[in-house]
């Protein structure tokens, strides 16, 4: 095995004032983590003036996501007033900001007028139940390939062999450019190889505060990848 350069990872972390985020981005950081995905859809107030003071010193290593409802988030509100606060987050020129890919093909409008498109745009899809056909997978890729910089496909492992039909996705697409990988707990794997086989980076948790199910601590994960290293 060879592995060249720092494995990325990206800790997702939420609260319900912005203030509170600095915190947490502080202990990611010091925790190992090389970004941070900050679930907006937790904020109790969208308010952009607040969030941007506190991730500002910051802003070039977060990656910016509110999911709603239907989509596993916490925003409950009218879906063009979240397009609408996604396309503001994008203007703050974060690292990333995550986009649904079905949100991005009901809104090709909105998606037309996203900064960094090119370079900083993730469009994500996720199966919280299942880990479909490979087929499906590659159709999903299909779609989303092109309106953003990056895809992202997250599906739900129900077995060991989930993790490979997932991974196998990154022989189809150009490296760097896809982010792959199932939850659960049987889909560990897939979420600690996933970088070593193509992806920018992983999701990791703060210790004891997990986003995902199957996210492990930031702190756990940097140990392994560490390990891996030592052993090249």
């Amino acid at each position: 095995m060879t592995i060249t350069g720092r494995v990325k990872v990206c800790t997702s972390i939420y609260a319900n004032e912005p203030e509170l985020l600095v915190d947490l981005i502080s202990k990611a950081f010091a925790s190992g983590s090389d970004l941070v995905e900050i679930r907006t859809d937790y904020l109790s107030d969208l308010d952009e003036d607040k969030l941007e003071i506190a991730i500002g010193p910051n802003m070039d290593k977060c990656l910016l996501t509110c999911r709603p409802f239907s989509e596993g988030g916490q925003f409950k509100g009218d879906e063009s007033k979240r397009i609408r606060w996604l396309l503001s987050l994008a203007e703050m020129r974060p690292a990333f900001v995550d986009l649904e890919l079905r949100a991005a093909l009901a809104n090709p409008a909105y998606l037309s007028k996203f900064p960094n498109r090119d370079k900083g745009l993730i469009i994500s899809w996720h199966d919280f139940r299942n880990t479909p056909a490979i087929n499906e997978l590659e159709k999903v890729l299909s779609k989303s390939r092109g309106l953003g910089s990056h895809v992202k496909i997250v599906v739900k492992a129900t077995n060991a062999h989930d993790n490979f039909r997932i991974l196998s996705l990154y022989n189809r697409i150009k490296k760097g450019t896809l982010i792959a990988f199932c939850m659960g707990e049987k889909g560990l794997v897939s979420r600690v190889l996933c970088p070593l086989v193509g992806s920018p980076f992983t999701y990791a948790s703060l210790q004891n505060l997990p986003v995902a199910d199957g996210q492990m601590p930031v702190n756990e994960l940097r140990e392994i990848y560490d390990l891996i290293r030592m052993d090249c």
